[in-house]
């Protein structure tokens, strides 16, 4: 069975902002250049919503790609800190999964977290720039999400 994605490039530039989707599911995803940040946060209101975002830097002098995972009860209000923050200069992309109907509250965006930080270190790709490692949520068992 296939999966149709709607894959919305606003301003016909792919490697500009870039937004995708699953028709029917709850999640979007977008791909925002640093450099558009602003621009994102000025046309992008569904990026005020609950989720997991991304900071992605080129690969360091050992080939690993630098990264920072992180969650937020707004993922708007979140990245545009990092925009301007000094330790967190190595990236040029963000990619944020928000919630557009507010099914995912904060258990839910702080598990996924901690299960995308596991996955990207047991990778062997990555050189996370978190400072520490999300704990891991105990969410009742009809909202368990496993990782």
């Amino acid at each position: 069975m296939a999966t149709l994605i709607h894959l919305i490039i606003p301003d016909d530039n792919p490697l500009g902002i870039r937004t995708a989707n699953i028709p029917g599911k709850s999640l979007r995803a977008f791909v925002v250049p640093r450099a558009l940040w602003k621009v994102a946060a000025n046309e992008m209101d569904e990026l005020q919503n609950s989720g997991v975002y991304f900071l992605i830097g080129e690969q360091n002098d050992e080939g690993l790609f630098n990264a920072y995972i992180g969650e937020a009860q707004n993922v708007l209000d979140r990245v545009t800190r990092h925009v301007s923050d000094a330790e967190k200069d190595f990236w040029n992309y963000a990619v944020c999964f928000v919630t557009i109907d507010g099914s995912l509250h904060k258990s839910h965006v702080k598990l996924l977290e901690s299960c995308l930080c596991r996955l990207a270190k047991s990778s062997g790709r990555t050189q996370l720039h978190n400072g520490n490692a999300p704990q891991t949520q105990k969410l009742p068992t009809s909202d368990n999400i496993t990782c």
